[in-house]
């Protein structure tokens, strides 16, 4: 595997790949990983807001809480809620974008 995704690597030793992740990051972002924002600050009447969710965690985030619990969401609307907002995270903050 590349160097540049080492962290990535699901048959490398949990050890590595969290030195190679925080090797990685920047003050700001191991930061950001300590923080967590109500679900409905980066919503816009109860739908995903990307430029919101952009200004609040681009850098990274420790938890998005109560994503079920502080919407009018139901089952299926929270849970798709929540892939939204991890793939948001995956693909957009921080190091992981890189």
């Amino acid at each position: 595997m590349a160097a540049e995704t080492a962290y990535r690597d699901p048959t490398a030793d949990v050890t590595s790949r969290v030195a190679d992740l925080l090797g990685r990051m920047t003050l700001a972002e191991k930061l950001a990983q300590l923080g967590s924002y109500w679900s409905h600050e980066i919503l816009d009447h109860e739908v995903f807001d990307e430029a919101k969710a952009s200004e609040l965690i681009g850098l990274g985030i420790g938890q998005i809480t109560r994503v079920a619990g502080a919407t009018n969401l139901g089952q299926r609307g929270a849970a798709e809620l929540a892939n939204q907002i991890q793939r948001f995270a995956l693909e957009n903050t921080g190091s992981a974008s890189r």
